[in-house]
C-alpha cells in the first residue's frame, strides 16, 4: 500500500519531468490507444519489459517510439544512469542475485576503486550523513536503492545505493520507509547522480 502511494506521487507530482525508462511490474499489462480503461487494447507487455515512456498524466504513461498508453500504476522508474535494455519476456526461472553472486569468482577491485563492477571517479569521495525515502531501483550491478528527498511536492533522487547480494534481505527490510545513511559518496564517470557506500543504515 505505501509502495503504490509513493510510486503515484512519484508519477503524478504537478510539473514531474516524465522518466524516459521505466519498467513493467504487472504480470501481463494492457496497452490502450487512449488513457482510458475503455480505451481499445492494442497490445500488451510483461513483467521486467522495459518501456521509453513521454509523458505521465492522470496515472496515464504516453508511450515514446511507439503509440499507446499504459495505467503508470503498473510501472517503476528505472535509473537514468542505467543502460536501456530492450524489452525481453521474463524468464520461467531466474535464480536471486544472491545464488548467482555467491556461485560466481569473486571479483577483484582494481586499485583506486571501491566497487567491483562500477568504477568511480578518483578522489571523488565524500563523508556524508544523509536521511531520506529508501526506494528500490532496477540499476546497473549492484545498484538496488535510491535515496529520494521530497523537493516542492514531488521526490528527487540524492544518491544511488550500492548493495551487495550479502546485504540485500537487510535493505529489503527498510524499503519505501525513511531511513538514515552514514556512508561515502563517489562520483561515477557519466553519472549525475552518485553512488553511496553505506557504513550504517538506521530507520526512523
Amino acid at each position: 500500500m505505501i509502495g503504490n502511494c509513493i510510486l503515484w506521487l512519484l508519477l503524478t507530482a504537478p510539473l514531474l519531468v516524465a522518466v524516459e525508462n521505466m519498467e513493467v511490474t504487472g504480470s501481463r499489462v494492457n496497452i490502450r490507444k487512449s488513457p482510458s480503461t475503455k480505451g481499445a487494447v492494442i497490445g500488451s507487455v510483461k513483467a521486467g519489459d522495459q518501456l521509453q515512456v513521454k509523458e505521465i498524466k492522470d496515472g496515464w504513461a504516453r508511450l515514446h517510439g511507439r503509440p499507446g498508453f499504459v495505467s503508470a500504476s503498473f510501472l517503476r522508474s528505472v535509473p537514468l544512469d542505467a543502460p536501456a535494455k530492450k524489452p525481453a519476456p521474463v524468464p520461467a526461472k531466474r535464480s536471486s542475485a544472491a545464488e548467482k553472486e555467491k556461485s560466481a569468482p569473486a571479483k577483484r577491485v582494481a586499485p583506486g576503486q571501491v566497487f567491483p563492477d562500477i568504477p568511480v571517479v578518483p578522489g571523488s569521495k565524500r563523508d556524508v550523513t544523509v536521511r531520506g525515502m529508501l526506494f528500490p531501483v532496477n540499476g546497473r550491478g549492484n545498484v538496488r536503492y535510491a535515496l529520494l528527498r521530497a523537493v516542492g511536492g514531488k521526490y528527487a533522487i540524492q544518491c544511488y545505493i550500492y548493495v551487495s547480494a550479502k546485504d540485500a534481505a537487510k535493505y529489503k527490510e527498510f524499503s519505501e520507509t525513511d531511513v538514515q545513511l552514514v556512508g561515502y559518496w563517489y562520483k561515477v564517470p557519466g553519472w549525475k547522480t552518485p553512488i553511496m557506500q553505506v557504513r550504517r543504515l538506521k530507520g526512523l
